[in-house]
């Protein structure tokens, strides 16, 4: 697999490295081969090296949401990050929201019951572009989603671009 303009990547507690293509609109994971039985590194044919698409349709556009991550199209810039589950979470330039891919059942922002692995989901933003901030993630507007951090408590940070700040979503 021949890679693009790798534009944002990301690594997981299993060093797996994520890297977004922007020419091909897809998140791809490069697997070290210690990965557990679930995630998007797991399963018996992938060894050290293996790339794999982990999202991403081969087109241009906003997530679609809860479908299939591989079934949906990506912007022009994506900005990830991995929570502690290895759960893929991101933003794009041109999407007012933060959004989740699940990679497994697991962790803060894909733990509930409703949440399906492989999905992508959104985590935060309400859909319109803005510069307020609410008192739940969903209820917070997003201007431009830029860089994105996860600390070990599996809390996301990101800047944006648009309202000139660094947000924090908490997890419970």
């Amino acid at each position: 697999m021949a890679l693009g303009i790798v534009k944002s990547i990301g690594v997981d507690k299993f060093f797996n490295i994520y890297m977004f293509d922007s020419m091909s609109h897809q998140i791809i994971a490069m697997c070290n081969g210690n990965s557990p039985s679930s995630g998007a590194c797991a399963g018996s044919g992938v060894t050290k090296g293996s790339m794999i698409v982990v999202a991403g349709n081969r087109s241009p556009g906003a997530p679609n949401l809860s479908v299939p991550a591989l079934e949906s199209p990506l912007g022009g810039e994506v900005h990830l990050a991995l929570d502690g589950s290895s759960n893929i979470l991101f933003g794009q330039s041109d999407q007012p929201n933060l959004y989740v891919i699940c990679t497994v059942d697991r962790g803060p922002y894909c733990g509930d019951d409703a949440k399906v692995a492989g999905n992508t989901y959104l985590i935060a933003g309400t859909q319109n572009t803005g510069d307020s901030i609410g008192s739940t993630a969903l209820g917070s507007t997003i201007g431009n989603p830029a860089g994105l951090a996860v600390d070990q408590s599996d809390n996301l940070y990101m800047s944006d671009r648009v309202m000139a700040l660094l947000m924090e979503l908490v997890t419970m």
